[in-house]
């Protein structure tokens, strides 16, 4: 019985190591790869820089390719500039894909807002 135990927790263990692998995507050096590599994996999803709430187009100097998180936690974001806007302030919004090495895949996104409010938010793809 504390073998099985034991081989469990080992199990279980290298679940949640591998769930918090961080993301590599150097090796995504294409805009061919990355959608490739988005039609084969869940790792990478695409997205627009400019959501159309802001009257962001779909085209190709806009789309990016992001992980889930990283989509999740921009979407928070634009909520929260989308509850200020509502509210009547004026805001400048600047967004801008961090690129690392030769990757298609951005590193970060930086939004910073300025106006009625300042802030600048990070978000970390990989």
């Amino acid at each position: 019985m504390k073998k099985i135990f034991y081989f469990l927790f080992f199990l279980i263990s290298v679940a949640m190591n591998a769930q918090n692998e961080p993301y590599d995507f150097s090796d995504l050096d294409t805009r061919e790869k990355v959608i490739s590599k988005a039609k084969t994996s869940s790792a990478l999803q695409r997205n627009l820089l400019i959501s159309e709430e802001f009257n962001g187009k779909d085209e190709f100097m806009n789309i990016v390719y992001i992980t889930k998180e990283a989509a999740e936690k921009k979407l928070k974001i634009e909520e929260r500039i989308i509850e200020s806007l509502n509210q009547g302030k004026e805001l400048s919004i600047q967004i801008n894909p961090i690129y690392k090495g030769k990757s298609f895949v951005p590193e970060k996104i930086i939004i910073q807002i300025s106006g009625d409010e300042n802030f600048t938010e990070e978000i970390l793809v990989w």
